[in-house]
């Protein structure tokens, strides 16, 4: 219960803090609608799952939330580079490393300190595994041609993602 409000606060300052940031020039309703448009969707996924994470009772449950996350960022990175937007692919990147390393990473490291060597465990690896991959796959899917392949940013985006990909192999159990 406690991540919910926590998680709440989070959202309730992010959303005053954008509000309060000044512009000398306000985009009309239909910028704002169609700025906002590619991130409804992704909004309301990513709302769910951060719901999913704060009612969870285990900690296999809590990865497969956390892991719900970066596959949502990541199906949204592809479109971003597919579109061949580099500001919005470095944008989704950043995000998405964040997650793994601040949020994926924990939860599994938490997880493995509470769950018992067996059954659980292995399901656990499992879950580590297909989060391992389907970051790989997120990463292989940033263009290296057009403007996305040309921005720096996008690059710094890259190695950082590599770095997080990294962490997470590391949690691979071969025993």
């Amino acid at each position: 219960m406690k991540r919910f409000f926590f998680t709440t606060t989070v959202l309730v300052v992010l959303a005053a803090w954008a509000s309060g940031q000044s512009s000398n020039t306000m985009p009309t309703a239909s910028e704002q609608l169609r700025l906002f448009q590619p991130n409804r969707e992704l909004l309301e996924d990513l709302i769910s799952h951060t719901v999913e994470l704060a009612t969870s009772n285990t900690p296999a449950g809590r990865v497969k939330a956390c892991h719900a996350v970066t596959k949502d960022l990541g199906r949204a990175l592809k479109q971003a580079s597919e579109s061949d937007n580099p500001d919005r692919v470095a944008e989704l990147g950043e995000h998405l490393a964040a997650v793994v390393e601040l949020g994926l990473v924990p939860t599994i490291d938490n997880a493995r300190a509470t769950i018992p060597v067996g059954s659980a465990a292995a399901e656990l690896n499992q879950l580590t595994q297909a989060a391992s991959l389907d970051l790989e796959l997120s990463v292989q899917s940033i263009r290296f041609t057009g403007k996305v392949g040309t921005s720096p940013q996008v690059g710094k985006t890259r190695e950082r993602l590599g770095g997080a990909a990294r962490q997470l192999t590391q949690r691979l159990r071969t025993d």
